[in-house]
Protein backbone atom coordinates (compact mmCIF):
# COMPACT_ATOMS: atom_id res chain seq x y z
CA UNK A 1 0.00 0.00 0.00
CA UNK A 2 1.52 3.45 -0.68
CA UNK A 3 1.82 6.11 1.95
CA UNK A 4 2.02 9.01 0.15
CA UNK A 5 -1.71 10.91 -0.99
CA UNK A 6 -2.68 9.56 -4.03
CA UNK A 7 -4.38 11.82 -6.79
CA UNK A 8 -5.84 11.56 -10.38
CA UNK A 9 -6.35 13.91 -12.56
CA UNK A 10 -8.51 12.95 -15.57
CA UNK A 11 -7.82 15.06 -18.80
CA UNK A 12 -4.02 14.84 -18.01
CA UNK A 13 -2.52 15.30 -21.17
CA UNK A 14 -4.42 18.36 -21.67
CA UNK A 15 -3.07 22.15 -21.45
CA UNK A 16 -5.01 22.40 -18.33
CA UNK A 17 -5.21 19.29 -17.08
CA UNK A 18 -1.10 19.03 -17.39
CA UNK A 19 -0.35 22.25 -14.96
CA UNK A 20 -3.12 20.71 -12.56
CA UNK A 21 -0.46 17.68 -12.13
CA UNK A 22 2.33 19.71 -11.73
CA UNK A 23 0.88 21.75 -9.34
CA UNK A 24 -0.46 18.82 -7.06
CA UNK A 25 3.23 16.45 -7.85
CA UNK A 26 4.55 19.71 -6.24
CA UNK A 27 2.19 19.69 -3.36
CA UNK A 28 3.27 15.82 -2.70
CA UNK A 29 1.14 14.35 -4.03
CA UNK A 30 1.64 10.84 -5.99
CA UNK A 31 -0.04 11.80 -9.18
CA UNK A 32 -1.80 9.19 -11.67
CA UNK A 33 -2.07 11.15 -15.28
CA UNK A 34 -5.48 9.65 -16.51
CA UNK A 35 -6.05 10.16 -20.03
CA UNK A 36 -7.98 8.49 -23.49
CA UNK A 37 -4.88 8.93 -25.33
CA UNK A 38 -1.72 8.33 -23.63
CA UNK A 39 0.65 9.51 -26.23
CA UNK A 40 2.76 12.42 -24.66
CA UNK A 41 1.89 12.18 -21.15
CA UNK A 42 5.13 10.50 -20.14
CA UNK A 43 6.59 13.94 -21.65
CA UNK A 44 4.02 15.78 -19.26
CA UNK A 45 4.87 13.47 -16.08
CA UNK A 46 8.68 13.58 -16.73
CA UNK A 47 8.10 17.51 -15.60
CA UNK A 48 6.46 16.42 -12.33
CA UNK A 49 9.03 16.84 -9.38
CA UNK A 50 7.26 13.80 -7.86
CA UNK A 51 6.19 10.66 -8.37
CA UNK A 52 3.84 9.54 -11.01
CA UNK A 53 1.77 6.82 -12.89
CA UNK A 54 0.20 6.77 -16.23
CA UNK A 55 -2.83 5.24 -16.76
CA UNK A 56 -4.76 4.96 -20.15
CA UNK A 57 -9.07 5.35 -19.70
CA UNK A 58 -12.01 5.98 -21.61
CA UNK A 59 -14.21 7.74 -18.65
CA UNK A 60 -17.39 7.43 -20.63
CA UNK A 61 -16.56 3.64 -20.55
CA UNK A 62 -17.83 2.01 -17.44
CA UNK A 63 -15.62 -1.35 -17.70
CA UNK A 64 -12.38 1.19 -18.31
CA UNK A 65 -13.10 3.32 -16.02
CA UNK A 66 -14.02 -0.11 -13.31
CA UNK A 67 -10.33 -1.53 -14.41
CA UNK A 68 -8.39 1.86 -13.62
CA UNK A 69 -10.13 2.54 -10.01
CA UNK A 70 -9.51 -1.52 -9.26
CA UNK A 71 -5.97 -0.82 -10.64
CA UNK A 72 -5.89 1.96 -7.67
CA UNK A 73 -6.84 -0.35 -5.31
CA UNK A 74 -4.80 -2.90 -5.58
CA UNK A 75 -1.74 -1.11 -5.81
CA UNK A 76 -2.29 2.17 -3.39
CA UNK A 77 -5.49 0.85 -1.45
CA UNK A 78 -6.37 4.57 -1.19
CA UNK A 79 -7.07 7.36 -3.33
CA UNK A 80 -7.06 10.74 -1.61
CA UNK A 81 -8.02 13.15 -4.59
CA UNK A 82 -10.18 12.94 -7.66
CA UNK A 83 -10.06 16.12 -10.22
CA UNK A 84 -12.20 15.52 -12.74
CA UNK A 85 -11.03 17.52 -15.67
CA UNK A 86 -11.65 15.71 -19.08
CA UNK A 87 -13.78 17.91 -20.88
CA UNK A 88 -15.26 18.88 -24.38
CA UNK A 89 -16.85 21.22 -26.51
CA UNK A 90 -18.56 21.48 -29.28
CA UNK A 91 -18.58 25.14 -30.35
CA UNK A 92 -21.57 24.51 -32.32
CA UNK A 93 -24.82 27.12 -31.93
CA UNK A 94 -28.31 25.02 -31.53
CA UNK A 95 -28.91 25.28 -35.26
CA UNK A 96 -26.16 23.32 -36.00
CA UNK A 97 -25.80 21.03 -33.24
CA UNK A 98 -26.26 17.49 -33.70
CA UNK A 99 -27.63 14.90 -30.99
CA UNK A 100 -24.80 13.25 -31.43
CA UNK A 101 -22.72 15.87 -30.13
CA UNK A 102 -24.93 16.60 -27.44
CA UNK A 103 -24.54 13.20 -26.28
CA UNK A 104 -20.88 12.75 -26.65
CA UNK A 105 -20.63 16.48 -24.47
CA UNK A 106 -22.77 15.05 -21.55
CA UNK A 107 -20.76 11.69 -22.11
CA UNK A 108 -17.52 13.13 -21.08
CA UNK A 109 -18.33 16.18 -18.83
CA UNK A 110 -21.37 14.66 -17.07
CA UNK A 111 -21.26 10.71 -17.03
CA UNK A 112 -17.51 10.66 -17.36
CA UNK A 113 -17.19 12.10 -13.46
CA UNK A 114 -20.61 10.17 -12.16
CA UNK A 115 -18.94 6.88 -13.00
CA UNK A 116 -15.19 7.70 -11.26
CA UNK A 117 -16.93 9.12 -8.37
CA UNK A 118 -19.42 5.40 -8.03
CA UNK A 119 -15.87 3.39 -8.89
CA UNK A 120 -14.24 4.95 -5.97
CA UNK A 121 -17.03 4.21 -3.45
CA UNK A 122 -15.27 1.37 -1.87
CA UNK A 123 -11.63 2.77 -1.59
CA UNK A 124 -13.80 6.18 0.44
CA UNK A 125 -15.86 3.28 2.09
CA UNK A 126 -12.97 1.90 3.54
CA UNK A 127 -10.58 4.66 4.26
CA UNK A 128 -13.42 7.33 5.11
CA UNK A 129 -11.79 9.89 3.45
CA UNK A 130 -11.21 11.69 -0.11
CA UNK A 131 -11.99 14.63 -2.41
CA UNK A 132 -13.55 15.17 -5.54
CA UNK A 133 -12.64 18.55 -7.52
CA UNK A 134 -15.09 18.86 -10.31
CA UNK A 135 -13.37 20.71 -13.32
CA UNK A 136 -16.65 22.74 -14.83
CA UNK A 137 -16.99 26.47 -16.30
CA UNK A 138 -18.09 30.08 -15.46
CA UNK A 139 -20.82 29.52 -18.04
CA UNK A 140 -22.76 27.18 -15.98
CA UNK A 141 -23.58 30.65 -14.59
CA UNK A 142 -23.24 33.36 -17.02
CA UNK A 143 -24.54 30.83 -19.80
CA UNK A 144 -23.42 31.09 -23.50
CA UNK A 145 -23.12 29.91 -27.24
CA UNK A 146 -22.45 26.23 -26.75
CA UNK A 147 -26.06 25.06 -25.20
CA UNK A 148 -24.44 21.18 -24.88
CA UNK A 149 -21.46 22.55 -23.01
CA UNK A 150 -23.37 25.35 -21.12
CA UNK A 151 -25.75 22.32 -19.92
CA UNK A 152 -23.29 19.85 -19.28
CA UNK A 153 -21.40 22.22 -17.00
CA UNK A 154 -24.42 22.97 -15.01
CA UNK A 155 -25.19 19.57 -14.62
CA UNK A 156 -21.78 18.63 -13.69
CA UNK A 157 -22.16 21.64 -10.60
CA UNK A 158 -25.72 19.50 -9.84
CA UNK A 159 -23.43 16.43 -9.37
CA UNK A 160 -20.91 17.76 -7.42
CA UNK A 161 -23.45 19.15 -4.97
CA UNK A 162 -25.20 15.70 -4.81
CA UNK A 163 -22.06 13.97 -3.80
CA UNK A 164 -21.26 16.50 -1.41
CA UNK A 165 -24.62 15.86 0.20
CA UNK A 166 -24.61 12.09 -0.36
CA UNK A 167 -20.80 11.36 0.48
CA UNK A 168 -20.12 13.33 3.39
CA UNK A 169 -20.74 10.66 5.65
CA UNK A 170 -17.67 9.29 4.76
CA UNK A 171 -15.56 12.04 4.79
CA UNK A 172 -15.49 12.85 1.23
CA UNK A 173 -15.84 16.64 0.11
CA UNK A 174 -17.30 17.56 -3.25
CA UNK A 175 -16.69 20.70 -5.13
CA UNK A 176 -16.31 22.60 -8.22
CA UNK A 177 -14.09 24.85 -9.89
CA UNK A 178 -15.15 27.05 -12.42
CA UNK A 179 -13.04 29.14 -15.10
CA UNK A 180 -13.44 31.55 -17.34
CA UNK A 181 -11.81 31.36 -20.59
CA UNK A 182 -8.27 29.90 -20.20
CA UNK A 183 -6.22 29.24 -23.98
CA UNK A 184 -6.26 25.78 -24.19
CA UNK A 185 -6.86 22.89 -26.98
CA UNK A 186 -10.28 23.22 -26.11
CA UNK A 187 -9.65 26.49 -27.44
CA UNK A 188 -9.71 25.63 -30.87
CA UNK A 189 -13.21 25.05 -30.55
CA UNK A 190 -13.95 29.14 -30.84
CA UNK A 191 -12.35 29.67 -34.43
CA UNK A 192 -8.75 30.13 -35.94
CA UNK A 193 -6.00 32.60 -34.13
CA UNK A 194 -7.06 36.24 -34.76
CA UNK A 195 -10.66 34.69 -33.88
CA UNK A 196 -9.55 33.34 -30.43
CA UNK A 197 -7.70 36.55 -29.59
CA UNK A 198 -10.55 38.69 -30.19
CA UNK A 199 -12.50 36.25 -27.73
CA UNK A 200 -9.67 36.41 -25.17
CA UNK A 201 -10.11 40.38 -25.45
CA UNK A 202 -13.79 40.31 -25.26
CA UNK A 203 -13.28 37.73 -21.78
CA UNK A 204 -10.42 40.30 -20.37
CA UNK A 205 -12.83 43.11 -21.13
CA UNK A 206 -15.87 41.50 -19.16
CA UNK A 207 -13.42 41.23 -15.91
CA UNK A 208 -13.27 43.54 -13.61
CA UNK A 209 -9.74 42.90 -13.01
CA UNK A 210 -9.20 43.18 -16.66
CA UNK A 211 -7.17 40.08 -16.88
CA UNK A 212 -6.95 36.16 -18.40
CA UNK A 213 -7.15 33.67 -16.21
CA UNK A 214 -4.39 30.81 -16.86
CA UNK A 215 -4.29 26.81 -15.89
CA UNK A 216 -1.89 27.67 -13.02
CA UNK A 217 -4.70 30.27 -11.26
CA UNK A 218 -7.08 27.17 -11.52
CA UNK A 219 -4.23 24.74 -10.68
CA UNK A 220 -3.89 26.61 -7.24
CA UNK A 221 -7.55 26.45 -6.49
CA UNK A 222 -7.59 22.62 -7.25
CA UNK A 223 -4.51 22.22 -5.11
CA UNK A 224 -6.18 24.18 -1.94
CA UNK A 225 -9.58 22.23 -2.41
CA UNK A 226 -7.16 19.33 -2.20
CA UNK A 227 -5.51 20.39 1.00
CA UNK A 228 -6.26 19.76 4.65
CA UNK A 229 -7.14 23.52 4.65
CA UNK A 230 -10.06 22.57 2.51
CA UNK A 231 -11.48 19.84 4.45
CA UNK A 232 -14.40 22.31 5.86
CA UNK A 233 -15.41 23.26 2.47
CA UNK A 234 -17.97 20.92 0.34
CA UNK A 235 -20.64 21.10 -1.98
CA UNK A 236 -19.32 24.78 -3.02
CA UNK A 237 -18.24 25.99 -6.97
CA UNK A 238 -15.42 28.38 -6.73
CA UNK A 239 -15.13 30.54 -9.82
CA UNK A 240 -11.32 31.18 -11.30
CA UNK A 241 -12.77 33.78 -13.97
CA UNK A 242 -11.08 37.32 -12.86
CA UNK A 243 -15.15 38.21 -11.83
CA UNK A 244 -16.22 37.49 -15.73
CA UNK A 245 -19.06 35.25 -13.86
CA UNK A 246 -20.42 38.33 -12.70
CA UNK A 247 -22.66 40.99 -14.60
CA UNK A 248 -20.65 42.74 -17.25
CA UNK A 249 -20.04 45.86 -15.66
CA UNK A 250 -21.32 48.80 -17.70
CA UNK A 251 -19.02 51.91 -17.69
CA UNK A 252 -20.00 55.34 -18.46
CA UNK A 253 -18.15 58.08 -20.25
CA UNK A 254 -18.07 59.94 -16.79
CA UNK A 255 -16.75 56.74 -14.68
CA UNK A 256 -14.21 56.34 -16.95
CA UNK A 257 -12.91 59.94 -16.64
CA UNK A 258 -13.19 59.33 -13.22
CA UNK A 259 -10.91 56.24 -12.97
CA UNK A 260 -8.49 58.30 -15.29
CA UNK A 261 -8.59 61.04 -12.99
CA UNK A 262 -8.21 59.10 -10.03
CA UNK A 263 -5.00 57.32 -11.41
CA UNK A 264 -3.84 60.32 -11.97
CA UNK A 265 -3.89 61.99 -8.67
CA UNK A 266 -2.71 58.74 -7.01
CA UNK A 267 -0.17 58.71 -9.36
CA UNK A 268 1.02 62.14 -8.43
CA UNK A 269 0.53 61.03 -4.77
CA UNK A 270 3.06 58.18 -5.31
Amino acid sequence: MTMKSIALVTGAGGGLGSVVCRRLSEAGFHVLLVDVEIEGLERIAQTLTGSWEIHQCDVTDEGSVSQLMGRVEEKHGQLDVLVNNAGIESGALLSDLTVSDWRQIFEVNVTGPFLLARAALPIWFRTRAGTIVNISSRTWLSGGSDAAYVSSKAALVGLTRALASELGYLGVTSNAVAPGFVRSQLSNVKGDADQIEDFAQRFMDASPLNRPVTPEDVAETVAFLASPGARAITGEVVHVAAGSQMAVRVRTAAQQQAEQRADTNLEARL
